[in-house]
């Protein structure tokens, strides 16, 4: 048996072995006990060390066990690394900074959550009316009850912070309630009216205030509100995920739950899937549901993720566990991006392929004189895909490559090769569902009828079957692959559910910028102007914050998905019409691809404000042949990628996400305005001032609205005014492009570049 040490600690005696201190030979303890430094003795013979004696268990038993476990309280991290270095225990050291990396997630990746209970209790009391005159009086009260889980210690701390029971006259801390570092019950009564001070001390009631002002809290609605202004200034969300029956909860105050990320949830949306398609079996994809992000793509991507999972084990095994909710290690983070990055390579081929469909000029010595070059940039260097792809996180360069491909491939008179490329497309992702009708309009007008009258009409005669099955074959080949065996046990309406979620509400979180959005807002005024908008009727948060939730108007009609169905429906028609009618070749096809995109977009239920790139990034095609698409595309781009920013809300990325689109927008102006310098400027006066005006709004939005008091009031206001005035141009360049396609006449296609 090693001999045996007793040390003198700061004071504090510890008894080990001579083996165990000096375990690790290169450190400070281990030149000690192995005779290559002198130690110091204290009266009693024992080896004396002058630090902390405290938080020297923590050393010692890190050194017995070589694993590094700490309290769940323990809130001394900064001492016990600087002992840590002070003994030059490099394991050590290497476990305190992985300590504090997980620390620091749990504070950047928190949720919070809090349980309101309310009753009613009687409260008997005597009254004096005069000299031996006592009255027996008794009251009801409301008595609250609020259980607060946060997994952030800090934030925590900072709402014990803003708030003070009353109580002998006096205010005092509501620290005590303090369970643990994660934990809190607040409980308090309503002051009553009429019942005497005395009694609230006498029968140990307390009241709950906010301070620093004092202001008391008498019902769960200004505790709500109090806790949100807290928890949201600290970067807490309600996801738009979350069920109408959770928010309905937080409108009633019965529950609060709120999450806060240091970066985008997609993270985690992303590395859920890819464990679940990981570890479970097929039949089970689409019915687990242990994190809220469960799966809603169609099942090629699933098998997508189900590929990227055989490669992410061998970064970080953890992300592939199902129940390691808000994971998010370096290795992880690092693999998912360069997931994003190497499924760019089909972007950038696609690319490739739909410059090869520009016939402009091409040798031109100056770059910007060249239509591919300017086409090339525009796309590969596109602000939206950039920012929600490799900054927030997605793969919708991957998807956009399918789709680019597919146009590619139409253009190039290959329709079959783009007929399948879009079936894939719609079983990886279903959005694209809203572009289908261009398709499938231009396919059997264009592919399948294979003569026309010279005034365009259709000769019936012309139409070839075999053209017709093929498509209808390979169309459902795709579809068989990819939903066959969900059919095949039973699944088929479970999938579907997961795929069309109507309960996730009206309004994205973001607000994207369409025509609902403008409605809200004429919500909003007609009911502050006419006074129209009652308090008790309305819920606090679904205008705070760009909450999310199934909700009804209080002034218009309600909105309900059907309703959008058939605006977007009635928007579609006469493009796919006009595409029918007159067919205009693959350049009419993609007029009308564009058109349905952004009548998805105005019209559509539950609008991600992403989906703008699925008009901007096929108009980027169109902008390099014509004057007039070119101004389009100016407008819709700038509009469109300016209502992007709510996506990068922190500080840090201010100057980034303006500094990008300032770039991509001066060079988009400039190349195409050069481009087409001989058919005058791109934008009338009124487009141009237009656009100037997203400046100032900026400014407002981001510097000037925080300081004022506004900020308290109206804490959505930058998120309504960035949207409603977004949603202005996109309005306009829907308009303007519908009119383009039904003007169109055979001297469009001639229109000069220069």
């Amino acid at each position: 048996m090693s001999e045996l040490v007793t040390l003198n600690v700061g004071g504090k005696l510890y008894t080990t072995s001579r083996a165990t201190l000096a375990c690790y030979p290169d450190s400070m303890l281990g030149a000690m006990f192995s005779g290559k430094l002198p130690s110091s003795k204290d009266s009693q013979g024992n080896c004396f060390i002058d630090r902390d004696g405290k938080i020297f268990r923590h050393i010692l038993n890190f050194l017995r066990t070589s694993h590094l476990d700490l309290p769940d309280d323990f809130r001394e991290m900064k001492l016990l690394k600087r002992e840590a270095d002070f003994y030059q225990i490099q394991p050590l050291i290497e476990a305190l900074q992985e300590k504090e990396k997980e620390m620091s997630l749990l504070e950047r990746n928190a949720m919070l959550n809090i349980s309101l209970h309310k009753k009613i209790k009687t409260v008997h009391f005597t009254v004096r009316e005069g000299p031996q005159i006592y009255t027996l009086s008794s009251s009801n009260m409301d008595v609250f009850t609020a259980d607060i889980f946060c997994t952030s210690s800090m934030f925590l701390n900072h709402v014990v912070n803003r708030f003070c029971y009353y109580f002998k006259g006096s205010v005092s801390s509501v620290y005590s309630e303090l369970e643990d570092q994660n934990h809190v019950v607040l409980q308090w009564v309503a002051t009553v009216s009429g019942l005497p001070e005395e009694e609230y001390t006498k029968q140990n009631l307390k009241r709950l205030c906010v301070m620093p002002a004092n202001k008391p809290i008498n019902s769960f609605c200004v505790f709500v509100e109090e806790i949100l202004k807290i928890a949201m200034s600290d970067g807490f969300c309600v996801d738009s995920t979350l069920p109408a029956s959770f928010l309905t909860d937080i409108k009633n105050n019965k529950i609060i739950r709120l999450t806060r990320y240091n970066r985008s949830t997609d993270f985690e949306v992303h590395r859920n899937w890819l464990a679940i398609t990981h570890n479970l079996p097929v039949a089970q994809w689409y019915y687990e549901a242990t994190s809220e992000w469960t799966l809603d793509y169609p099942p090629l991507f699933a098998w997508f993720e189900f590929f990227l999972s055989q490669f992410a084990k061998y970064f970080d095994k953890n992300m592939l566990e199902i129940k390691n909710l808000n994971y998010a290690s370096e290795a992880t983070v690092l693999f998912q991006r360069c997931s994003v990055i190497v499924s760019d390579i089909l972007f950038i081929y696609a690319v490739r392929e739909c410059c090869k469909c520009e016939n402009g000029k091409k040798r031109s010595w100056y770059l910007l004189d060249r239509p591919v070059f300017i086409l090339a940039v525009l796309l590969l260097w596109n602000f939206g895909l950039l920012i929600v792809d490799h900054i927030h996180f997605q793969y919708n360069g991957f998807l956009f490559g399918f789709l680019l491909l597919s146009v590619a491939r139409v253009f190039q008179g290959r329709n079959m090769e783009g007929a399948l490329l879009f079936s894939i497309l719609l079983n990886l992702k279903h959005i694209y569902l809203y572009v289908a009708p261009a398709y499938g309009i231009y396919l059997l007008r264009s592919y399948c009828f294979t003569q026309h009258g010279p005034d365009n009409s259709i000769k019936w005669r012309s139409f070839h079957f075999l053209r017709f099955a093929g498509l209808g074959i390979t169309v459902c080949f795709v579809f068989a692959i990819s939903f066959g065996p969900f059919i095949a046990m039973g699944q088929l309406s479970q999938v579907l559910s997961r795929l069309f979620p109507f309960k996730r509400g009206l309004c994205h979180a973001y607000w994207a910028p369409n025509i609902f959005k403008i409605l809200n807002a004429c919500i909003l005024f007609l009911g502050l102007k006419l006074n129209l908008l009652q308090n008790e009727k309305i819920s606090k948060a679904s205008m705070t914050g760009g909450l999310v939730q199934e909700f009804h108007h209080t002034v218009l009609p309600s909105v309900s998905p059907t309703v959008t169905l058939i605006c977007t429906i009635a928007a579609i028609i006469p493009a796919v019409f006009c595409l029918w009618k007159k067919p205009q070749g693959p350049i009419g096809f993609l007029r009308c691809l564009i058109i349905c995109a952004l009548a998805s977009f105005m019209f559509g239920w539950h609008v991600h404000e992403k989906a703008i790139l699925l008009a901007i990034l096929p108009l980027s095609l169109l902008s390099v042949k014509s004057h007039t698409d070119a101004g389009l595309f100016i407008i819709l781009s700038t509009t469109g990628h300016f209502s992007l920013f709510p996506l990068l809300f922190t500080a840090p990325e201010l100057p980034l996400k303006f500094l990008l689109m300032l770039l991509f927008t001066i060079f988009s102006a400039t190349s195409l305005q050069r481009l087409f310098r001989k058919d005058g400027k791109l934008l009338n006066s009124l487009e141009a001032t237009y656009l100037t005006g997203l400046i100032p709004l900026e400014v407002f939005c981001e510097i000037i609205f925080p300081l004022t008091p506004l900020k308290e009031a109206f804490p959505f206001l930058p998120l309504l005014l960035t949207s409603v005035y977004c949603a202005l141009g996109v309005s306009y360049s829907f308009i303007k492009l519908y009119v383009s396609m039904i003007n169109y006449t055979e001297d469009s296609k001639h229109e000069k570049r220069h």
